[in-house]
């Protein structure tokens, strides 16, 4: 470390020195008196060590250095653990409900209203139907919710479960001769025809 780096960063040890001041060079009033060589002169025309100085120095970015480290430790303990991103939704299609099906049934030939789970034909009354969803969608975290028949588009009977933002809605139909049905002859060969889709609501607000 040069003089003049020593002046820069202690202005207050050598307010009064200058390098290559001798015998009865004078700051004012003040008479400097010769110091040996390898020292400086501080405040007052004292000699200061520069060993002396540089350890002092060293001592205060010490200081600095260990108080910035403590300070973003304790923001780092203070702030908490990072918030997981949140896990992207499985498409409707994967759900394993999207495959549920009373057993025995069959998939029937599909009317313009057939829906995303399509029309089924099964030999069963639809309260046998609608138990046997409500069995199997309760017993994966599913919330029954009744849910009125929409008669305008042929519904006999129908209910709804809820999860997640995700609604499994199941409805029976009468058997009609209804273009948005599947052929009526086709229809006539099964006690029950019902549709269950799967409706998304997870990212509406």
């Amino acid at each position: 470390m040069n003089m003049d780096e020593i002046y820069a960063a202690h202005p207050e040890l050598v307010a009064d020195a200058r390098p290559g001041c001798g015998a009865g060079a004078r700051r004012g009033h003040l008479e400097v008196p010769d110091v040996p060589a390898g020292t400086m002169r501080g405040a007052a025309g004292r000699a200061v060590d520069p060993a002396r100085t540089r350890g002092v120095r060293m001592r205060r970015l010490g200081a600095v250095a260990l108080a910035v480290l403590l300070g973003t430790l304790l923001s780092g303990c203070l702030a908490g653990p990072a918030t997981p991103a949140a896990p992207r939704a499985v498409p409707v299609a994967q759900l394993p409900e999207a495959a549920l099906i009373y057993p025995g049934a069959t998939p029937l030939a599909q009317g313009a209203q057939s829906g995303q789970g399509g029309f089924i034909g099964a030999q069963a009354s639809p309260q046998e139907i609608i138990a046997y969803y409500d069995r199997e969608l309760v017993a994966r975290g599913w919330q029954h919710r009744n849910d009125p028949p929409i008669m305008s588009v042929q519904e006999e009977y129908s209910e709804a479960w809820l999860r997640d933002g995700l609604v499994v809605r199941l409805s029976t139909l009468y058997q009609k001769d209804d273009p948005r049905l599947p052929p009526l002859a086709e229809m006539q060969r099964y006690q029950t025809v019902y549709r269950a889709d799967i409706l998304d609501y997870r990212n509406r607000k």
